[in-house]
């Protein structure tokens, strides 16, 4: 596969990590609201993960817009993308043990 061709997955990274930037902010507010900011460490991973989604997003956004190099911008976007969702999957892991407990 030739640097400067397209897999398609850019526009699809783009939206996948913006509405999860979103969900990441609900599950921060809503932890805040709640009064369990300080006793938990599930606010801490949610602003990690919208801080990994923001950088996914903005590789993504620059693989769309560039036509040189922009394979290697969607495999970071990538990249960043599994991450954040790594980091989801931490917090829901803390989650139910929190709330289990």
């Amino acid at each position: 596969m030739a640097e400067d061709e397209k897999t398609g997955f850019s526009i699809h990274i783009l939206y996948a990590s913006a509405n999860l930037i979103g969900f990441c902010f609900v599950v921060l507010g809503f932890i805040k609201a709640s009064g369990h900011g300080d006793l938990t460490l599930i606010d801490e991973i949610s602003a990690l993960a919208v801080i990994v989604f923001l950088i996914a997003t903005f590789f993504s956004y620059a693989s769309l817009r560039k036509t040189a190099g922009s394979l290697r911008y969607e495999r970071i976007a990538d990249i960043f993308l599994i991450g954040g969702l790594v980091l989801l999957a931490i917090m829901a892991v803390a989650l139910c043990f929190k709330l289990v407990y």
